[in-house]
């Protein structure tokens, strides 16, 4: 399942998606591209074997960091109505039924920060974690949206030739850092 860009904010989403349809080894039943309450995105994901969400993210120390999340429910009067997205809280209280065994990959923004709380890091990969999936692909910080999508690129082609995800993450890291800069600025077709 791939949700990509539910706000029409994103620039390369278009991109994006095109990469998740045209992977090889990961096969997308659904590639979604509009906005998804709390309670439509646990439908929409239940028994994918593999969730790709493409949008906003953002880090919020309230809740001792359970309030942070990914924007991909309806823009609201604030970004981080828990309600609505995608959040540390959501996905640690209710968590998604039928996601254990998935990966989840979240191409957003400071989705895969944590808060230190006492001993226990906290966050929105470590909620998804605690619900059962297998592993959660996320940046730790703001990422710029080109290189993200160059990134993603890289990773599913990696997939298709690596034979577990860690060694698709590790050679799809360095071949970025072995690209030049004619190779970087190639639009994707």
């Amino acid at each position: 399942m791939g949700i990509v860009d539910p706000r029409f904010e994103l620039i390369y989403s278009d991109w994006e998606a095109q990469i998740l349809i045209n992977s090889r080894r990961v096969k997308f039943d659904r590639v979604v591209r509009s906005t998804l309450k709390w309670e439509e995105l646990k439908d929409t994901v239940k028994e994918s074997h593999w969730v790709h969400i493409s949008a906003h993210g953002y880090q919020s120390r309230s809740f001792h960091g359970f309030g942070s999340g990914v924007e991909t429910g309806p823009q609201g009067k604030k970004y981080s109505e828990a309600d609505e997205n995608l959040t540390a809280l959501g996905a640690f209280m209710e968590y998604f039924p039928g996601i254990q065994n998935s990966v989840v990959v979240l191409s957003s923004c400071y989705a895969g920060e944590i808060i230190d709380v006492a001993d226990e890091p906290i966050g929105l990969s470590t909620a998804l974690l605690l619900g059962g999936a297998k592993a959660v692909i996320s940046p730790l910080w703001k990422v710029d949206e080109y290189s993200t999508l160059v990134f993603i690129e890289l990773l599913y082609e990696q997939l298709t030739l690596s034979p577990t995800i860690a060694i698709a993450m590790q050679m799809a890291q360095k071949r970025m850092k072995m690209l030049n800069k004619s190779e970087l600025i190639k639009k994707p077709d």
